[in-house]
């Protein structure tokens, strides 16, 4: 995992009920590595007490999500990645498949903070750099869409999370990683996905 710029968060409440949905029969190995990063304690009683800040640094998220993702596998890290659709906040006006993957760059900005402050403003319309991009590329005639995602998060995340939101209105969607000799995982700055329906 790179550093991330110092002043960038996540929310917080969303980040751990993802995690915690996605491990619903072995959830200790969530809570422990949310433990090791300090995103979280364990009661006296055993139980785990999620960080109660609504948003979390997110050089600790990134460093918690890559060690569950090398604890557990690529199959439940897409699990985690799946669940993120379900809480994430989305701009208004989402009437399918196109407008909502023209929009992800907006939702994932809308998801962080930098510096304390939204890294999108929906009243201006003005997005603030820094934690990379998810860049929608149509394919005219076609039901498919290339995503390219640019950004600082497990590749097994974000590919979840396109096949979370993609099956909001394609039930039988489908997520391919495209050229994934050049990914993330092994030194890409990037990875390409195809949605197909």
């Amino acid at each position: 995992m790179d550093p991330v710029e110092p002043g960038l968060e996540v929310n917080g409440y969303d980040a751990v009920a993802n995690v915690i949905s996605a491990f619903r029969l072995i959830p200790e190995i969530a809570f422990r590595i949310f433990c090791k990063h300090g995103l979280g304690r364990m009661d006296r009683d055993g139980k785990f007490v999620p960080d109660p800040r609504p948003w979390w640094p997110m050089e600790n998220y990134l460093a918690a999500l890559f060690d569950i993702s090398e604890a557990v596998g690529p199959s439940k890290t897409l699990a985690i990645g799946k669940r993120i659709p379900e809480n994430a906040a989305l701009p208004a006006n989402m009437h399918g498949i196109h407008s909502l993957f023209e929009a992800i760059d907006v939702a994932y900005h809308l998801n962080h903070r930098k510096n304390g402050k939204l890294m999108f403003d929906v009243a201006t319309g003005r997005m603030t750099e820094g934690i990379g991009h998810y860049i929608y590329e149509p394919h005219p005639d076609e039901n498919r869409i290339t995503i390219v995602c640019e950004n600082p998060y497990p590749c097994d995340v974000d590919r979840g999370i396109l096949l979370g939101f993609a099956l909001r209105f394609e039930p039988h969607a489908f997520v391919e990683h495209v050229r994934p000799a050049s990914c993330r995982k092994k030194g890409a700055a990037k990875c390409v996905y195809s949605i197909t329906w």
